[in-house]
């Protein structure tokens, strides 16, 4: 677990991809390319385009461009989908967020998640329980890259 400690407490920013702050998608895309070589797009440009704010706590259009780009990213870059009691280490879990497939965390353990969530400035990267969390009932799946 100690590669994990070191991405726990990144502020959250949205739209963020280092380590300055990142979002869901942009600690996954850190965790991939630091310890696996996995180099994904950033997307934040588009995400701004259609007006996905830091100062909107939710943007309808914000959020189905995510879900459209992990669906699509999931497929263009290699990834296949992990029965649950296969899960391991950097497999990325797909979980509902505004009841669409848009927020990502990175599989530490099969039953601990990294994932960062939030609005506010106190907001950061945690490591959690999925057996005692609220987040077991919003991984819709886990999927691993084929490097792994």
């Amino acid at each position: 677990m100690s590669w994990a400690n070191q991405y726990v407490g990144i502020p959250y920013k949205r739209l963020g991809r280092s380590r300055a702050g990142i979002d869901c998608y942009g600690l996954v895309r850190l965790v991939l390319a630091e310890q696996l070589g996995i180099h994904l797009p950033s997307f934040s440009a588009d995400e701004e385009r259609v007006g996905f704010r830091d100062d909107e706590p939710f943007h309808p259009e914000g959020c189905q461009l995510r879900a459209g780009v992990i669906h699509d990213q999931i497929a263009i870059h290699g990834f296949s989908t992990v029965e649950a009691g296969e899960r391991q280490a950097f497999d990325v879990a797909v979980m509902r967020a505004h009841g669409d497939p848009m927020h990502l965390g990175i599989m530490v353990r099969p039953t601990l998640l990294l994932h960062t969530f939030g609005s506010t400035a106190s907001a950061s990267s945690a490591i959690v329980d999925i057996t005692l969390d609220e987040w077991a009932s919003k991984i819709i799946r886990c999927v691993r890259h084929k490097t792994q």
